[in-house]
């Protein structure tokens, strides 16, 4: 999708402005897609209600039943300001703690329910969490022997000498041929796998992380940036994009929703 310069700039100066306390929010979504479905699918909703605060697991319940997008990772919405929730919300989540559930709350997709994963007061600087990061991946077969593993770990440790830039790193990466390897560009910490997230954040810029384990190999991660006006920039871009690829995707699955209801009632 294209980001104008105009936009980039409004979010900038909305990013600098933010302050006070941010939640890391999750939420299910049960869908009312006609008034008929109003009293069962709040039933439903109170009966799921009950069950997490029972101790069924919040991130598994949304991965199965939620409708919203958010459900692919688990009902996690991300971080966000309270004071940039609705004014109806922001009193629920003020009162929740961490773990809580709120009760069913009556939205225009149908009803929600909300939880706090964890809180945090903001950070003076916006783009503290946006890092530029490149990486050299050593792949691995689904399931390696522990000679193979050995292996890659050898030679991501002889590259370690090798990586004094950004650029050195992509270089290394094109002379390896290595898969899914070079610049990565503005990325949040907090997208990162949480091993990934710890290693990067311990580095320095200009570092590499020691290789560690991952989803299709052994990766030496870099650090190539770290916040800044030019994270802030990447961040504003980010938030744009996420913001409007989930409004798309809220409006694909309402459509889809109202479709199945029509071939329904014909």
């Amino acid at each position: 999708m294209q980001v104008t310069r105009e936009q980039i700039e409004r979010e900038m100066e909305r990013l600098r402005e933010r302050s006070g306390e941010e939640v890391l929010l999750g939420e299910v979504l049960l869908p009312v897609d006609s008034p008929a479905e109003e009293a069962r699918v709040l039933q439903q909703a109170r009966e799921l209600v009950a069950a997490l605060r029972e101790g069924a697991d919040f991130r598994a319940l949304a991965s199965q039943v939620s409708a919203s997008p958010s459900a692919r990772d688990g009902g996690e919405v991300g971080w966000l300001r309270v004071e940039d929730l609705v004014p109806a919300l922001q009193s629920i989540v003020r009162a929740l703690e961490p773990g809580q559930v709120s009760d069913p709350v009556r939205t225009p997709e149908g009803f929600r329910i909300f939880t706090v994963f964890e809180r945090r007061q903001a950070t003076a600087d916006p783009a503290a969490d946006v890092v530029e990061i490149a990486q050299i991946v050593f792949p691995l077969r689904p399931d390696p022997d522990p000679r193979e593993v050995e292996g890659a770990l050898r030679r991501a440790r002889a590259v370690l000498p090798r990586l004094a830039s950004c650029s050195a790193v992509q270089a290394v990466a094109t002379e390896l041929r290595a898969p899914a390897s070079g610049r990565l560009g503005w990325v949040r910490l907090s997208d990162l796998p949480p091993d990934f997230r710890a290693a990067v954040e311990r580095l320095r810029p200009g570092e590499a992380s020691q290789p560690l384990r991952g989803p299709i190999g052994i990766h030496v991660l870099y650090l190539c940036a770290r916040g800044g006006e030019e994270g802030l920039r990447a961040l504003a871009r980010l938030e744009i994009v996420r913001r409007e690829l989930e409004r798309l995707a809220a409006r694909y699955l309402r459509d889809l929703r109202r479709s199945a209801y029509i071939d329904v009632r014909i």
